[in-house]
């Protein structure tokens, strides 16, 4: 009796994206002794010749059979892995019983191949054309060539793959062009918009700017405004104002009472709801933080160390996130000393507290670690950069990857943009700089996997001026639809605003807790004001694209939303059940 076939019943018209085939010599076209290398032939009832007239490359398998043949090779799998099976095939003669695929997934247990349960889909899919079908054969379509594809996922426990055709007496065939390889996991395609450039490039610089002095280097943004703090300007401290939106500058902030430090004023930051926070470099002493309530405000000392900050030399970079209102807002701050140390400054009860938090202290290999920057991520985890040092992760508990990443080395700065739950990436921006670079650069990982890292964008070379401490910063916002702006400023070559489209970000991924099981609307949306909710809710949090709460309110219809701008996530309780709506606030 024929045995059943494994390909393919319905030629799939869909993008195989390309991965490397583990077949060897896929395309018959190495032979030696009269067979062709990497195959096993475990009959001899058939004639087999390289044929070049018909073929799909420049070599196809010619099969004659006289009997049952069979055409294999074994490969390596991981389990749970999705594999694309692909072949073509040539049908010379035959009666319709002229050939199928034999394969499947198994285990060696010494000699012994064990395998995997027919009972599978896949598995069943993979015994003959239609799927489930032990008896059928490939179709009798002669003098064409035919393409066959099957997607497959290796069944727990499985690491083997046989890859088996077999041809039946009567039958002439002709292969070629097989594959067998792991699905490449589907992968973004960025694209980088100039907003517009104070630069170097555009020739747009501002007149207090200046191109050798290293004295520019730190930039925060809020969804209205710019912020670019500089030792460059009156007085060696300043932080200028530039509207977001077309670069033109708009004001300067009151730094009377920024005093002290190493450097006075060294970097700047903004809240969600637009609390401006800067701080000095503290290498020594005197290291502080301060907060404006809005652009014409005189700051707030809300840390200061006289003497050494714990930690050492402390403010090169820092990171803001979450809302000030809500009682949400954290800086985080990195020394530069060895070990380098990561710190949070938090709110208590709506006040900010009055000491920092040490969160992790990096490996004592982490010598020089100049402009150290962290980028946390909602669920506590963090991602941390220095310059000339690798690229570290660190758990929600504190632990450190052993291993880093040895990924752009010349960058410092570093803010996290988000997570594409469609991709299963995380995004971060890294402040990149030396010959042809000082710019921002994009990179995507899997979720705490620093060997995934990979640059998948860059911004446009702001300048091309000498960054001789290979000082700059990165600040990052949304736009009305969930695009990150990246705000980069360049020591010595200026700074701008670029758009990244096609991350395809999910801001609902770190936020839903259980899948949504009632019907609710929202309106208006776009909002501007208040929003209404189309049922009474018990409970609605309205959170930042980052994961920051807020606002929230209880047993309400309706949710103020004054003063926000953007694009946010309703997490909605009612008697019945829960909803996640996406807001745009304008």
């Amino acid at each position: 009796m024929k045995k059943v076939t494994l390909l393919i019943v319905a030629c799939i018209a869909t993008l195989v994206l390309q991965a490397q085939n583990l077949l060897v010599n896929p395309g018959f076209e190495q032979w030696v002794d009269g067979k062709p290398t990497g195959w096993i032939f475990d009959k001899t009832v058939a004639t087999i010749t390289p044929e070049t007239t018909i073929a799909v490359t420049d070599t196809s398998l010619k099969v004659v059979a006289t009997g049952t043949y069979w055409v294999t090779q074994n490969v390596t799998v991981t389990p749970g892995k999705t594999y694309t099976l692909k072949m073509s095939y040539y049908i010379g003669a035959g009666d319709g019983t002229d050939f199928r695929i034999w394969s499947n997934f198994y285990n060696m247990s010494g000699t012994t191949q064990v395998w995997a349960t027919m009972t599978t889909a896949d598995s069943l899919a993979l015994k003959g054309p239609g799927g489930n079908n032990l008896t059928a054969y490939f179709p009798n379509e002669t003098g064409v060539w035919k393409t066959y594809e099957y997607e497959v996922v290796a069944p727990a426990g499985f690491t083997n793959f046989s890859f088996q055709v077999r041809a039946y007496s009567a039958a002439t065939i002709y292969l070629d062009d097989f594959s067998f390889a792991e699905k490449a996991a589907p992968s973004p395609t960025p694209i980088v918009t100039t907003l517009w450039e104070n630069g170097a490039t555009a020739g747009r610089l501002p007149k207090w700017f200046l191109t050798t002095t290293n004295k520019t280097r730190g930039i925060g943004a809020s969804n209205d405004y710019v912020y670019v703090a500089t030792r460059d300007g009156l007085n060696g401290k300043n932080v200028f104002v530039y509207n977001a939106a077309t670069g033109d500058s708009v004001a300067a902030l009151n730094t009377t009472d920024i005093t002290l430090g190493t450097f006075a004023l060294n970097d700047v930051g903004v809240t969600e709801d637009g609390k401006i926070i800067v701080a000095s470099l503290g290498a020594n002493t005197n290291f502080k933080i301060y907060m404006y309530d809005n652009m014409t405000a005189t700051p707030t000392v809300l840390l200061f160390y006289p003497e050494a900050a714990p930690g050492g030399r402390t403010g090169d970079l820092f990171t803001v996130t979450g809302n000030y209102s809500r009682g949400t807002a954290k800086i985080f701050t990195a020394s530069a000393t060895a070990p380098s140390q990561i710190w949070v400054l938090e709110m208590e009860n709506g006040v900010w507290k009055t000491e920092r938090t040490l969160v992790a202290t990096m490996s004592s290999d982490v010598t020089a670690a100049v402009a150290a920057c962290v980028a946390p991520k909602p669920d506590g985890s963090m991602y941390w950069k220095a310059a000339g040092q690798s690229f570290k992760f660190i758990k929600a508990d504190g632990t450190i990857d052993a291993l880093g990443a040895g990924f752009s080395l010349y960058s410092n700065s570093i803010k996290y943009i988000g997570h594409s739950e469609k991709f299963n990436l995380d995004y971060v921006a890294l402040f990149t700089y030396g010959g042809g670079k000082e710019c921002a650069e994009i990179v995507s990982l899997t979720p705490g996997d620093l060997s995934t890292c990979k640059l998948i964008a860059r911004t446009p070379s702001i300048g091309t001026n000498a960054n001789v401490g290979g000082t700059g910063d990165i600040a990052v916002r949304y736009d009305a639809t969930g695009n990150p702006i990246i705000y980069m400023v360049s020591t010595n070559n200026g700074f701008g605003a670029y758009k990244i489209q096609g991350l395809e970000l999910s801001p609902l991924t770190a936020l839903k807790t259980a899948v949504d099981n009632v019907n609710l609307d929202i309106y208006p949306n776009p909002a501007t004001g208040v929003v209404y909710l189309s049922d009474m809710a018990t409970n609605v949090k309205l959170f930042s694209v980052s994961g920051q709460l807020v606002k929230e309110a209880f047993m309400t219809r309706s949710l103020q939303v004054d003063g926000l701008k953007g694009v946010y996530v309703m997490q909605i309780e009612a008697q019945n059940g829960r909803a996640t709506k996406r807001l745009i606030i304008k």
